[in-house]
């Protein structure tokens, strides 16, 4: 499958189907910067493309951007600001900047609307430990 994207970019480098197609594939085989380099180039083509923001973001995450992760995180968060996953990905990025307190609102959010989610419980614990 990478091969027929990575053709299909060669003839149209402008192909948001493709960039976005290439940047799923690279976030399975935890190629995190590349995944969020397609992500973002897709993402620049169809700034619309919402379903793109979350992998784009936790990419930007794991590659260790966090003000990127933070930015296309927030971007999601208006658009969707009831998705639990993001504001968990949200949290981390704060919590790996230092802020706790950002950190704790977000989960605070996860927890209102669904007070057994897991991770949101153990994000939890970690602010509250630091």
């Amino acid at each position: 499958a990478m091969s027929l994207v990575q053709e299909t970019l060669q003839e149209q480098k402008r192909n948001a189907d493709a960039l976005a197609l290439l940047a799923r594939l690279h976030l399975r085989k935890r190629e995190w910067k590349s995944a969020l380099d397609s992500g973002l180039r897709a993402l620049e083509i169809d700034p619309s493309r919402t379903s793109l923001l979350y992998p784009a973001s936790f990419a930007a995450r794991k590659s260790g951007d966090i003000a990127a992760a933070i930015a296309l995180g927030e971007r999601l968060r208006i658009r969707e600001p009831l998705d639990n996953r993001n504001l968990a990905n949200l949290a981390q990025c704060h919590l790996k900047l230092g802020s706790r307190e950002r950190a704790k609102e977000l989960i605070a959010e996860i927890l209102e609307s669904d007070p057994s989610h897991a991770r949101a419980l153990a994000l939890r614990a970690i602010a509250e430990r630091k």
